[in-house]
């Protein structure tokens, strides 16, 4: 099986197929680190989507705690004019970062499967690609989503009860 492999936009990343002329040992070696490097690509960016997520999340609570013990007088309104931007951008960001996560390791698995198909004489274990799925059926990016929800309603909750 031959991964699917697009020189256009590798070559903007500085991937570069290995020469289907070269040795299998240069092939495995260079298809092993295209691999790696996804796979180092899709965790460095899960790192730092947690890192960013963890600051909303703080900043939320933070404004959240403000107005329930009453430091932070400001109107329903105006709030609301605060967290919808901050939400919605938080919103995208996560689900570009799950779009390019998914591409990224779907990559990686097919360059390990075409290493696999070089080294082994047995035909690689069938992989069942999974059919595209909607953010909302991961749980990772609903959740990071979710309670950045939470934590603006409860902000909005919070802000006409205190007097």
């Amino acid at each position: 099986m031959m991964c699917r492999y697009d020189p256009a936009r590798a070559e903007n990343r500085g991937e570069t197929m290995p020469d289907s002329n070269a040795s299998p040992d240069a092939r495995i070696n260079g298809l092993t680190k295209i691999a790696e490097f996804r796979m180092a690509r899709w965790t460095n960016r899960r790192q730092i989507e947690w890192k960013t997520s963890a600051s909303v999340w703080a900043f939320l609570a933070a404004i959240c705690s403000a107005i329930a013990i009453g430091q932070f007088r400001v109107s329903v309104w105006a709030l609301g004019v605060l967290l919808v931007p901050i939400l919605l951008i938080h919103i995208w960001w996560v689900y570009q970062n799950w779009i390019r996560n998914r591409e990224d390791s779907e990559i990686a698995f097919d360059y390990f499967e075409e290493v696999h198909g070089l080294v082994s004489t047995r035909p690689p274990p069938e992989r069942k690609r999974q059919a595209p799925r909607w953010i909302v059926q991961d749980a990772v990016p609903t959740c990071e989503i979710g309670i950045g929800i939470v934590l603006s309603v409860a902000a909005l909750y919070l802000t006409p009860t205190v007097r």
